[in-house]
């Protein structure tokens, strides 16, 4: 009898041991896909950052020089202009305002990606403008179900009116 009570609790502290270590393992792995998350979505911001960057600053712009911020496209316009229905027909910066997409990378699904531009002061980028500006701000966020956090990233943009 009392060997098997030695037994009992031996088997009782080796499950205790297997599930701590089942934890440590979970916890780890969970970080890991984390971790993996994160790297892509801040390689999936980056990239849509650039995309954007390489279309004209505005609508009003791409066809002539703009010398007032009053001629850029209104506040309350940005967005995707009349006949624009998908990312391959964005020219200009502001198109992708209020864009939202799911995306996928080789080794992970269901990213989301959404864009924000704004017109900011050209005396304080951090401060949003309610008129237009020669400066606009992209925010870009990615979220993925891994990750614990969204990645933000953000860049300015600057019409150069003069060059």
């Amino acid at each position: 009898m009392g060997q098997t009570l030695l037994v009992l609790g031996a088997l009782v502290l080796l499950g205790i041991a297997v599930l701590a270590a089942n934890k440590l393992m979970l916890e780890k792995l969970t970080g890991s896909y984390d971790t993996q998350a994160t790297v892509a979505a801040i390689s999936l911001a980056q990239a849509e950052i650039d995309e954007i960057q390489r279309k004209e600053f505005d609508e009003n712009s791409i066809a002539k020089r703009i010398y007032y911020a009053t001629d850029m496209t209104p506040v309350s316009s940005l967005g995707p202009d009349v006949g624009e229905t998908s990312r391959s027909l964005y020219d200009d910066v502001d198109d992708y305002n209020n864009d939202t997409t799911m995306t996928s990378t080789p080794t992970l699904d269901d990213f989301t990606e959404s864009c924000k531009v704004e017109y900011v002061n050209e005396s304080d980028p951090d401060e949003v403008s309610s008129t237009q500006t020669f400066y606009k701000r992209i925010t870009v966020t990615v979220t993925h179900p891994n990750m614990t956090y969204p990645v933000v990233m953000k860049a300015l943009v600057v019409y150069r009116r003069f060059f």
